[in-house]
């Protein structure tokens, strides 16, 4: 009897050895696998913001209460390259020397718009889009104003800086 009791001991033993072993090993192996899909959705938030970069748009004599056209490079970096392509922006004078920097593309879809001097409308042909001067929704299917940038003159010319979204 006592042999039988001292076997099922040595067999508990195993066994409790065993299930600690497999639960230790699940528990690496969950912990291998969890922490960098952890560190995939925080590294956003936890990545050091960008300070936006003052781009020239032009000088400020040319442009006026009257929405006009201003041309600017855009540089980026898409992984190790840097990129720059040519971007236009519209651009409407302010009483007292403001300006205001509207996004060329609409909030509806991204088509690019134009201003209607008769109708003083920005319209997007695509969708039939209608903006006012001051790029609040007046017409069609865009979900919220028109988007824009930080302004700032220095020395007779106009710079862009951070973009921000219509009406937040």
């Amino acid at each position: 009897m006592a042999e039988t009791a001292s076997a099922a001991g040595a067999a508990d033993g195993r066994r409790g050895f065993f299930v600690r072993l497999f639960w230790a090993l699940a528990g690496a192996i969950g912990a291998l696998v969890g922490v960098p899909v952890v560190g995939a959705f925080l590294s956003p938030a936890l990545r050091p913001r960008e300070k936006a970069q003052w781009v020239a748009v032009g000088p400020v004599a040319s442009f006026g209460p009257e929405p006009r056209l201003g041309h600017h490079v855009h540089p980026s970096q898409e992984g190790w390259v840097n990129v720059t392509a040519e971007m236009q922006v519209w651009v409407v004078e302010r009483p007292g020397g403001r300006f205001v920097i509207f996004d060329n593309h609409c909030t509806h879809l991204g088509c690019p718009y134009h201003w209607d001097a008769a109708a003083r409308r920005f319209i997007c042909p695509c969708h039939n889009g209608q903006f006012d001067i001051n790029g609040t929704v007046v017409g069609g299917p865009p979900p919220r104003p028109l988007d824009y940038y930080e302004t700032k003159t220095e020395g007779g010319v106009l710079y862009m800086g951070a973009f921000h979204r219509g009406g937040t």
